[in-house]
């Protein structure tokens, strides 16, 4: 008997809150929840902003945001880049999705740099391409004070893509819900 292969059409349905479908903006399903995350982190409390999001029932990538937010602000940026990886790039592919909002794309941005990922950090960067962005803004400005503070010899380094480890201080809150 012959092994006879299927070949079918098959697509991937669009996930419901596939920012595609959104045009980068928040469903409206979430927004209140996203109002008390963000309520939340104001007062400097992105712990409790956290615990909401055990008893919260809702899925969408605006809420995964938020979460990966949240753990920029705890301090667990190495689980912010984890969560922000897949948002932003599709599975076995290196490049950003097109289909997502910038803020994503800054958060992870902001999420590698925090985890002491420099390189990856100006890649993501160089990627979104919008100078004009306040967090791709507020990141090349902490960026570059990081620069202006290594030795010369680790700025040599630095230009032929050998960049210095450390961390990059950030004088502004980590994330942004969007």
């Amino acid at each position: 008997m012959a092994w006879k292969a299927k070949t079918s059409k098959t697509s991937v349905p669009p996930r419901a809150s596939d920012p595609a479908k959104s045009n980068g903006e928040k469903p409206p399903e979430v927004a209140d929840f996203l109002d008390k995350v963000e309520r939340l982190l104001l007062e400097s409390r992105p712990e409790n902003a956290l615990e909401l999001f055990a008893r919260n029932r809702l899925k969408s990538v605006w809420i995964t945001n938020a979460n990966g937010v949240c753990l920029l602000r705890l301090d667990r940026a190495k689980q912010a880049v984890d969560l922000f990886r897949g948002l932003v790039l599709s599975p076995g592919v290196v490049s950003l999705r097109e289909d997502v909002p910038a803020v994503f794309k800054t958060n992870f941005a902001t999420a590698l740099l925090a985890h002491s990922n420099l390189g990856g950090c100006l890649s993501v960067l160089h990627e979104i391409n919008d100078e004009e962005n306040p967090a791709v803004r507020q990141l090349r400005s902490a960026i570059q004070r990081f620069r202006e503070s290594v030795s010369p010899w680790a700025r040599l380094q630095w230009r032929m893509g050998v960049f210095p480890s450390g961390p990059v201080a950030m004088d502004f809150p980590l994330g942004n819900l969007g």
